[in-house]
């Protein structure tokens, strides 16, 4: 039997399911929108995101920027990250390419030694790829904000969505391959009557906020924000065989029968102060999602939005800012992976207030052997007008993220 390469469903899975929750519209809800400049500043923001961006990092920031600032405004923002952390498309590149050709090949030949060595090497190549996943998430948003430190007012608009794309080896199919490894009796080829599955799981998450701000003159002057938002969070979990021909497999009609939607109330808090005898230092602390919420799946996967709370420390000059932000609770993978618990730091160096260039670093606390990630941005901002661009890398992940915005 042919069968339609397993990449090809893995891609398409990603991309139909994506784009579907793009449309309509997770365990963690990402703990900021795309950004360009905290992208390209290792993903800080907390004590250092300016104008516009301030909600979205900490409310409170609405309340702490340059007097000279009275509107901000970022639209659009759109972002793209893609992870193959388990180097899964290479797997099953060698499986396609090199295990199935190997054990057809043997059985035409009839090749009693090739086969049984084929079909070892094919149950040792699919045990290896079981439970490895590869993950795209994308997003845009928007955001309007009339900083003051009176009373700092921003409109924040946001959709994220994260899909997984995994391979799920059933015993059945390894027991028949094993089978023919240890000794081949004439079995058919277990290959032409696969039982496993790709399973593509998508949780989209959709924001809308109101935040309010103000500054205190007490305890030497400080500010507190706040972020009412409405909730909305769509999951698609779907199941498609290995052994679906060209032009079955992830059938966007059956996709949007496994949707779910839930919409609920949660609420962002923010705190900020500047020290310093010019107060070009400032410290920062976000607890975001206040509301523990859960979600669940059509196939019965438990999600959870669970708060997120996150400190940053910043400087900034007419010419530079630094900035290191540290998250203070440990954080569950959306579908799968990892827990994270991330520290950032990250670099702008700004000429003139009119062209920018940033870089930046992550590393997750919580996995000792993950990736670190480098950032890099660059921006252009002349008679307020912006436009900028970032990207993210290590040795299996890329991102993007670009935005246009406005502020006088």
């Amino acid at each position: 039997m042919e069968h339609t390469p397993m990449t090809t469903k893995l891609m398409l899975g990603a991309v139909g399911l994506a784009s579907m929750c793009v449309v309509g519209n997770v365990s963690a809800v990402p703990f900021s929108p795309f950004d360009a400049r905290a992208m390209g500043m290792g993903g800080t923001g907390v004590a250092s995101a300016k104008s516009a961006s301030a909600a979205n990092f900490n409310p409170a920031l609405l309340a702490s920027q340059s007097d000279e600032d009275d509107f901000g405004m970022i639209f659009p923002a759109l972002g793209l990250i893609a992870t193959d952390a388990d180097d899964l498309i290479d797997g099953i590149d060698g499986i396609q390419d090199n295990n199935l050709d190997a054990l057809s090949d043997a059985i035409t030949a009839s090749n009693i030694p090739a086969i049984e060595q084929a079909a070892g090497d094919l149950a040792a190549a699919l045990r290896d790829i079981n439970g490895d996943s590869i993950q795209l998430s994308l997003g845009g948003g928007a955001s309007f904000s009339i900083p003051s430190k009176k009373f700092g007012v921003a409109l924040n608009i946001s959709s994220f969505t994260t899909v997984a794309i995994s391979p799920e080896i059933s015993t059945a199919d390894l027991a028949a391959i094993d089978s023919i490894a240890v000794g081949y009796t004439g079995q058919a080829d277990p290959t032409d009557s696969l039982t496993s599955t790709v399973n593509a799981v998508a949780v989209g998450v959709v924001e809308v906020g109101l935040t309010f701000a103000r500054a205190f003159n007490s305890a030497g002057g400080w500010a507190m924000g706040i972020t009412p938002k409405l909730q909305q969070v769509i999951t698609y979990d779907y199941q498609v065989s290995f052994d679906a021909d060209e032009g079955e497999g992830f059938d966007s009609g059956d996709i949007s029968d496994s949707e779910e939607s839930e919409s609920f109330f949660n609420v962002d808090v923010g705190f900020s102060k500047q020290f310093g005898s010019t107060k070009s230092w400032q410290v920062g602390l976000v607890v975001k999602n206040l509301i523990e919420q859960e979600v669940t799946s059509a196939l019965g996967k438990t999600l959870s939005i669970a708060p997120q709370a996150r400190i940053g420390l910043a400087h900034s000059t007419s010419w530079s800012t630094v900035a290191i932000d540290l998250d203070l609770t440990e954080n569950d993978s959306a579908i799968v992976g990892d827990s994270t618990q991330y520290l950032a730091a990250g670099i702008e160096l700004n000429a003139f207030d009119t062209a920018q260039i940033r870089l930046g670093y992550r590393h997750n606390l919580s996995d000792d052997n993950g990736e670190d990630l480098v950032t890099a941005g660059l921006g252009l901002s002349p008679l307020g007008i912006s436009l900028e661009i970032s990207a993210i890398a290590s040795e299996n992940t890329v991102g993007l993220v670009f935005q246009t915005g406005f502020r006088f």
